[in-house]
This record gives structure tokens, C-alpha cells and sequence, in this order.
């Protein structure tokens, strides 16, 4: 008998698909940038596997972030894309949401974060905009 022998990164994902779940219905901004991401990531993977993008709209994101914490396969075949709110919401308390937000690992983002804020002073309302730099 032979001892058996881990598989290199390399060989893991040649010829595979990785699948992206997408927090959101086709169409919208957040499946664009997902499509745009998938024609792309696999370049940068060895291996090069193709990326194939579900959608799983539904309760803004916690449908897709509680099927990758319970169901999906833990090999690096399954990642998702949701809003970045979605962990928040387990923090929370939302009992909602069925998984561990410190046990998911961000890979990056297709945008620059801002935060907008809003107050009522006397008959206006005033809006700031704030850019964070990363």
C-alpha cells in the first residue's frame, strides 16, 4: 500500500466548476458585478476551474449565506456573494440567520464602500456622502 498523497491547489480545481452564490435575482447590480467577477476569477485560481454563478435570491442575502454556512461543500468549490450587511445580521441576534459570521472569510469586494449619511435640520435635509479608502 501507498501512503496517500494530498492533491496540489492545481489539481483540486483543473476541470472543475466553482460555484458562485449570488444573494440577489439575475439582473439586478449585485448578479452583474457576480457575472462580471465569474467570466474573470478562474484565471487566478490554479487550475483555472469556470465559475458558474447561482442566484438565490431571498431575504436580502440570508438564503445565500445560510446555504454556504449549511449545505454548501467545504472545499473550495462554493463561494458567495452578498450584500455586506448579511453577517451583521447574525451578529445581531436575527435568528434568521443560521450560521457563524466569524467562520466566513471575505475575499474581496467589486466596489469601494461609502456610507451615506442623513439628518433633518429644521426644513432640509442635509446628506453627506463619506468615501472610506481602504
Amino acid at each position: 500500500m501507498q501512503p496517500a498523497q494530498a492533491q496540489s491547489v492545481e489539481q483540486f480545481y483543473k476541470g472543475r466548476a466553482v460555484t458562485m452564490l449570488v444573494g440577489t435575482a439575475p439582473g439586478g447590480i449585485n448578479d452583474i458585478s457576480a457575472r462580471l467577477v465569474a467570466k474573470h476569477l478562474g484565471r487566478f485560481i490554479p487550475g483555472n476551474p469556470a465559475i458558474v454563478v447561482q442566484n438565490n435570491p431571498g431575504a436580502g442575502g440570508l438564503i445565500t449565506a445560510n446555504k454556504l454556512y449549511n449545505s454548501a461543500e467545504k472545499d473550495g468549490s462554493v463561494l458567495a456573494k452578498f450584500e455586506r450587511a448579511v453577517p451583521q445580521v447574525q451578529i445581531q441576534g436575527d435568528a434568521n440567520a443560521q450560521f457563524d459570521s466569524t467562520k466566513f472569510v471575505w475575499l474581496g469586494s467589486t466596489r469601494k464602500p461609502s456610507k451615506v449619511n442623513a439628518r433633518l435640520n429644521s426644513s432640509r435635509v442635509e446628506i453627506i456622502f463619506r468615501k472610506f479608502a481602504r
